[in-house]
């Protein structure tokens, strides 16, 4: 698993912090659906959020690919529920796994996350 500390989330975060000098850092975390690497995602959580060297402010959770099955849906929410913040379950959606097309449909899940961001920019 990449480390805050690895050069190269360390280069990233550079050439972000030039390019970008005035806008908000944000967190936000990104797990499949399996169990464990929820559990795995969450102890990182924790280590990163206990550590002083975190930069900008954690949001949330996304478990994503999640099988688009009503009983998997809901385990995944189940979850989610172990993280603070913004919680977002986006099911494997299969036209956006193979895009070949522009014109593709934002699934709502998406939508909400994006306008969370916007408000906690103070974009909206």
């Amino acid at each position: 698993m990449v480390q805050w500390n690895d050069d190269e989330v360390q280069y990233e975060l550079r050439i972000f912090r030039e390019t970008f000098p005035d806008e908000k850092i944000f967190r936000l975390y990104i797990s499949d659906s399996s169990e464990i690497s929820i559990e795995t995602t969450l102890n990182y959580i924790k280590e990163i959020e206990q550590t002083p060297h975190k930069i900008g402010q954690y949001l949330g959770i996304v478990i994503n690919l999640v099988p688009p099955f009503p009983e998997d849906l809901d385990k995944a929410m189940r979850l989610a529920s172990k993280f603070e913040g913004i919680k977002v379950v986006i099911p494997f959606i299969e036209s956006l796994f193979i895009l070949n097309d522009i014109n593709v449909e934002i699934p709502e899940q998406v939508k909400y996350l994006g306008k969370e961001i916007l408000k906690l920019n103070n974009k909206v």
